[in-house]
């Protein structure tokens, strides 16, 4: 899976440097039972600090949808998750995708979707 992933020439190194260190692990991890997960409510702002470079991620639930274009003007990068164990939800989660991706302020964004669960 990982080797179909095609990112732009300027993450191509770094991507094939964690897809290393996950291959060369030797044996499957034992992470034991993964924690609970709530579904996001409302907005959530994380600030990261990666390798000195300032990262805000504004994380909107999906019940937020109709106020989501308010926040993609200074946005350069989406992660889009759907829940897959909702398979009630997933054709509405494609149509807020296809909305996402129309969005004229979203035009040159990097967009990576995920799948969870």
């Amino acid at each position: 899976l990982l080797d179909q992933v095609a990112l732009p020439q300027k993450y191509s190194r770094q991507f094939y440097e964690l897809k290393v260190q996950l291959c060369q692990r030797g044996e499957p991890a034992n992470l034991g039972e993964p924690p609970a997960t709530l579904p996001t409510v409302g907005t959530n702002l994380t600030d990261l600090t990666l390798k000195k470079r300032s990262v805000t991620v504004r994380e909107l639930g999906g019940c937020m949808g109709p106020i989501w274009p308010s926040y993609f003007r200074d946005c350069t990068s989406v992660i889009f998750m759907v829940d897959s164990a909702n398979i009630a939800q997933i054709s509405s989660s494609c149509i807020q995708l296809l909305s996402v991706l129309s969005a004229e302020p979203l035009r040159s964004a990097s967009v990576l979707v995920l799948f969870n669960k």
